[in-house]
């Protein structure tokens, strides 16, 4: 599986990128403050 985390600064505060292939499955997630967004292709 390969992973990537990185982590940008903006003026709505610290966002959480994570990018990962699992399974052909492609996942990239987000959070925003308290908000968790996933969006699977």
């Amino acid at each position: 599986m390969l992973k990537t985390t990185f982590t940008v600064e903006s003026n709505c505060g610290q966002i959480d990128l994570v990018f990962q292939i699992q399974d052909y499955v492609y996942i990239m997630e987000f959070k925003l403050n308290d908000c968790q967004f996933i969006s699977m292709a």
